[in-house]
Order: C-alpha cells, then sequence, then structure tokens
C-alpha cells in the first residue's frame, strides 16, 4: 500500500512557534511587573529613589529630671534641678580632691547653699543650659534620667577652700538603680548607633564643599575615642552601659537638629527728629 505524504508548509511549523514566543514574552512581562509585599515599586530607569531617612531620636525633656539626684559618674558630687519663679535652677555639690592631698575628697557648693539660676542657651537639639556657678561656670545638655555637662575648664581651682574639681562627664543615678534597667539600655543602644552612623553619612553627602565635609569628618573621628574617656569614668559602665547609651544619643540629637538660626541684627537706630528752627524776621 502506498502511503503518500503531504509537504505542510511554511506558515503551518512557524504559527505555533510565534505563539509560544508571545505567550513566553506575555508571562515574562506579567512577571516583571508582579512587586511582592514590602518590596518596593519599580520605577523608570535613570529615576532616583529617595533615601531612607535615619531613625530619629528625640530630645528628652526637662520636665523629666526635675527633682531627681544625680551624681558625677553616678557616684559623687549632687546635682538637682529645679523649677523656680525666673525658670530652672540647679543646686550643685562639687566634688574633687585637695590641692595639698591630692588623695583626699572634698567638695564645693558653689552656690553657697542657694539654687543657681539656668541660663537657656539656643539650641533645637538637647535642651542646654549654662550653669553660672561662682568659680566654676559650665554648660549642661539635657538626656533621658542624666546631664552632660560640657563646655567646663580642665579644673577648678578653688584655693581658700584647698580643693580642685571637674565637673566635666554624665551626671546620672547610682550604678545599683541602672542595672535592673540593663536589658532595656542593650535594646536601645543599636538604634542610637544606627542613627548617628546615617545621619553622619547624610551629612556628609549634602556637604557644600570640601571644608565642611572635612569638619564634619573630623567631629565623627573623634566621636567614639570621645564616648569612652567620657564613659569609662561612670560606675559599672561595664555592666549597663548606660553612659554610652546617653553620650551617642547626645551625638544623635546633636547631628540631627538643624542649624541654630544666626542672632537678628539689631535694626540702626534712627536719628532723633530735630524739632524745626524759629526763622528769624529779616532785619532792614
Amino acid at each position: 500500500m502506498l502511503i503518500s505524504f503531504r509537504p505542510m508548509s511554511c506558515v503551518h511549523i512557524l504559527r505555533p512557534l510565534v505563539l509560544a514566543t508571545l505567550l513566553v514574552v506575555s508571562a515574562g512581562s506579567a512577571m516583571a511587573q508582579l512587586v511582592l509585599p514590602g518590596a518596593s515599586a519599580p520605577t523608570s530607569e535613570g529615576a532616583v529613589q529617595p533615601r531612607p531617612a535615619p531613625p530619629k531620636v528625640k530630645p528628652a525633656m526637662v520636665d523629666q529630671i526635675l527633682g531627681k539626684p544625680i551624681m558625677q559618674n553616678g557616684f559623687r558630687g549632687r546635682m538637682t534641678l529645679t523649677r523656680e519663679k525666673g525658670g530652672f535652677a540647679a543646686r550643685v555639690i562639687l566634688a574633687g580632691e585637695k590641692i595639698s592631698k591630692p588623695n583626699e575628697a572634698c567638695g564645693i557648693d558653689p552656690g553657697g547653699n542657694e539654687a543657681i539660676s539656668l541660663k537657656t542657651v539656643p539650641s533645637t537639639g538637647a535642651p542646654t543650659f549654662d550653669v553660672q556657678a561662682e568659680g566654676c561656670p559650665f554648660t549642661i545638655a539635657i538626656l533621658d534620667d542624666s546631664v552632660m555637662v560640657i563646655g567646663a575648664p580642665q579644673a577648678c581651682t578653688f584655693q581658700s577652700a584647698d580643693c580642685r574639681v571637674d565637673p566635666r562627664g554624665l551626671w546620672g543615678p547610682a550604678p545599683q538603680v541602672l542595672e535592673p534597667r540593663t536589658g532595656d539600655f542593650e535594646k536601645e543602644r543599636p538604634r542610637a548607633d544606627r542613627a548617628v552612623r546615617e545621619t553622619y553619612r547624610e551629612k556628609i553627602m549634602d556637604a557644600g564643599g570640601k571644608a565642611e565635609i572635612k569638619q564634619i569628618a573630623a567631629e565623627q573621628a573623634g566621636f567614639s575615642a570621645a564616648r569612652e574617656m567620657t564613659c569609662r569614668n561612670y560606675a559599672r559602665e561595664a555592666v549597663h552601659g548606660f553612659c554610652a547609651l546617653r553620650y551617642t544619643e547626645l551625638r544623635a540629637v546633636t547631628l540631627q537638629a538643624p542649624p541654630v538660626p544666626p542672632p537678628t541684627a539689631a535694626s540702626p537706630a534712627k536719628p532723633a527728629r530735630q524739632a524745626p528752627q524759629p526763622k528769624t524776621a529779616p532785619t532792614n
């Protein structure tokens, strides 16, 4: 029996291939447009995606620390902030060492058993005040449960009292108060570190020139070393890490704060208007 084969046309052969190709392209296009939960939507080529904002660290409130005694490095001296009629004030006992016998402790009450009025320092970061302590003025930045003493000289000498004090550092609670909260501090610290790191990166990217970049980089380079030097003196810091956390939060708040606007120049006083001079009658 003779079987004859009918040749297929090229059209019949190519038609399935074209259909298959269209199906693959359509499926690929649909898969490309599929957005999984939590993923960012596709953007057109060349579009610039906004940078994620660093985590924000909120400045502390002065009211949270009013009436709570705090100590320098958690174990010496004493400071209590209060609200007075004219604003805020501080009662301070500065602890130090005798000039004649450095191994013996001494104390100074620069307010003479009276509260020292606090002068507000313009700042959009942590609330900041000048403490006009007689013989040893310094500046404090308000943090949660503590204050950081900044802007003080290396040491203040009171010759009549044979005492030398250095108020700088973190003033906060005693270690036995902090240690039960160690777990909370460990959870808060990574967020504060991330806020500093990412805000610093933003500052560098937005810097206006090489001079500004150099200044920001120098400040950030000294941050870790300064934190170590400041916090190594806090009582049992290795156990609770309270000082390192508050120091990092202060750095984050400072970096994230907008610049303080310069004081407006006083408008020049207008010259006093002179009274018109009486006219004299003409002489003949």
